[in-house]
């Protein structure tokens, strides 16, 4: 009786306050999500850019979980909420068959909303840089309320963080999800926890070592011959 009046309380005190959903709810969804999830269903959702032209091949889960909302003070127009959807991906190099691991982002919200990843390893607290960005607006006839941008407006901004191999492999061999803490330089913009679950890093690895088996140099593109 006393743990079920202690889950109770702990269920009001979130309610209360509103971040719980934000913090724990929604990195719980994601990992039971992703956990029933076989490599076969992870791959079928796995991209392959790979143009005989283009330099490097890219190897991307970013169809794979769809986060939602940022629930942290959601309607509280002091702080600005960002919807946000993770994913792993990787370019692999042509030239050199040199192969770099990003998590990369994809947010709802004009510029660039998160400028640090923060994470713990072997008891080590770290962090890094975002990098790569690449926007994409489309917002005719939108408009901004309360730092959030209207439905009508599809905004997407695409931020890259560097993530090792040998990490991505610790998380892979793991059976718990590996959290993750996106981070702003803007105080008004919320943080935003997130995880990386086992079976990503262990799809994403297979995919990166098969696709890189047969990567093959760009071809550069030759001119039309005219007609004698």
């Amino acid at each position: 009786m006393k743990k079920v009046s202690s889950l109770i309380s702990s269920g009001v005190l979130c309610a209360l306050l509103a971040g719980c959903y934000g913090t724990v709810a929604k990195e719980n969804i994601k990992y039971r999500h992703l956990s029933k999830m076989s490599e076969e269903q992870i791959q079928a959702k796995t991209t392959v850019t790979n143009q005989p032209w283009s330099k490097t091949a890219i190897v991307s889960q970013e169809k794979l979980y769809d986060n939602g909302h940022n629930w942290d003070h959601f309607g509280d127009n002091k702080v600005l909420t960002v919807d946000l959807t993770s994913f792993l991906y990787s370019v692999i190099k042509k030239s050199d068959l040199s192969i770099n691991y990003y998590l990369g982002i994809d947010t709802d919200i004009g510029g660039v909303a998160y400028q640090h990843m923060e994470y713990t390893e072997d008891g080590v607290k770290k962090y890094t840089n975002v990098t790569n960005i690449d926007n994409e607006t489309s917002c005719d006839g939108a408009h901004i309320y309360a730092g959030r941008v209207s439905p009508d407006c599809n905004y997407e901004t695409n931020a890259a963080f560097p993530i090792s191999k040998e990490l991505l492999e610790k998380i892979a061999s793991s059976d718990q999800p590996f959290k993750v803490l996106f981070v702003s330089e803007n105080s008004t913009i919320v943080p935003f926890d997130d995880i990386i679950a086992p079976a990503e890093a262990r799809a994403l690895l297979d995919r990166v070592q098969q696709e890189a088996a047969s990567v093959t140099p760009a071809t550069k593109a030759q001119p039309d011959t005219p007609s004698k």
